[in-house]
């Protein structure tokens, strides 16, 4: 069974930053607090080693990077959460880092946090490289790997531009492809709109009933 942990935050004691400090100083201090090495599971209803891993991707917090909210970016109440992070893969060394996230996001940021111990590489991502031409899902992607454990054997850019023409030669869907409706659903949300705008919604006939009228 995996372990699914909570909070984040929890992996630093409590009171280990000022939530009114700007964030160079929340993640100064972050830095330099204790770094907690179990955290309560949800899977096994008791405390759990945080163990190390090899590999980390992880959709950290947008709401502060996206244009949907107030832009706050680091200075928002998720940026500790970026600190804790760094923090934790600082201490255990990790190879490699993914970390997805909106276009919004900051690279300074990260270099500030995982910069002296990471490279970094920073990719443009859309659905449409991974064939998914029906939607549209613009993010970024930083790989951070880290500069005592891993070496870069092919360019990350070069790699995911090739990767990404590979598939577009070959898989591009469309918004339909996405509809899992029934008739009768596609029918009433039909009914519905044409009731919002204040159009008539004429009903639709089968075979059945235009061989019978006929």
């Amino acid at each position: 069974m995996p372990h699914v942990f909570g909070d984040l935050l929890e992996q630093v004691p409590g009171g280990s930053y000022n939530p009114a400090d700007r964030f160079r100083e929340k993640a100064r201090a972050i830095s330099l607090a204790w770094l907690n090495q179990s955290q309560e599971c949800k899977v096994r209803d008791g405390f759990c080693w945080i163990q190390p891993v090899d590999l980390d991707i992880s959709g950290l917090p947008c709401t502060d990077n996206s244009r949907s909210g107030l832009k706050k970016y680091e200075e928002g109440p998720t940026g500790p959460i970026f600190a804790v992070y760094a923090k934790r893969h600082i201490a255990n060394k990790t190879p490699l880092l993914i970390i997805e996230n909106t276009r919004e996001l900051r690279l300074d940021v990260i270099t500030l946090l995982l910069g002296d111990h990471f490279f970094l590489w920073q990719l443009w991502v859309d659905a449409e490289d991974g064939g998914h031409n029906g939607v549209s899902r613009k993010r970024t992607f930083v790989i951070c790997s880290h500069q005592d454990r891993t070496s870069c054997m092919c360019d990350p850019f070069e790699l995911y531009a090739a990767i990404a023409a590979r598939v577009k030669k070959h898989i591009a869907t469309k918004p339909s492809d996405y509809v899992t409706a029934t008739d009768d659903e596609i029918l009433r949300e039909a009914s519905h709109v044409a009731l919002v705008r204040g159009s008539v919604q004429a009903p639709r006939v089968g075979p059945d009933v235009s061989s019978e009228q006929a």
